[in-house]
């Protein structure tokens, strides 16, 4: 069935029975759930991307945003990222455009949790998702 698993929270990993908490991956990169593990993925791939796209690159990153499948089961917040991207459009002109288009829509998805909004901060964003030696 379709019932929740001893152990397995609702965020889809290992954890307490029956609950879960989102945390956007704002202060660690160690998930154990799907939900927290995509914004961990999308902010990356933002982070990592040029300063300045080229048309072509722009095309791949809208691709890229628009075939993602928003994998999180969360009651409050599930598929809220695909629909977002839907809705908004990605912002793909260059990784700080990016990066504040995403936490925009992580924004949306902490007000609907009752969570205090982040700042959207494209040198903040950067200095969490971008090491200056290129390492992850």
């Amino acid at each position: 069935g379709t019932e929740a698993k001893p152990g397995v929270d609702t965020l889809g990993g290992p954890g307490k029975e029956g609950g879960g908490e989102i945390h956007f991956c704002e202060n660690t990169n160690d998930t154990t759930d799907i939900c927290n593990a995509q914004w961990m993925m999308l902010y990356t791939a933002a982070a990592y991307a040029p300063d300045r796209l080229s048309s072509s690159e722009q095309k791949v990153y809208t691709d890229f945003f628009d075939g993602f499948i928003d994998r999180c089961e969360h009651p409050i917040v599930g598929g809220m990222i695909e629909d977002e991207i839907q809705r908004s459009r990605p912002r793909v002109a260059s990784n700080k455009e990016m990066l504040i288009w995403l936490c925009t829509i992580e924004n949306k998805c902490r007000q609907r949790l009752g969570m205090p909004m982040t700042q959207c901060r494209s040198s903040r964003l950067l200095q969490r998702w971008r090491y200056a030696d290129g390492y992850l």
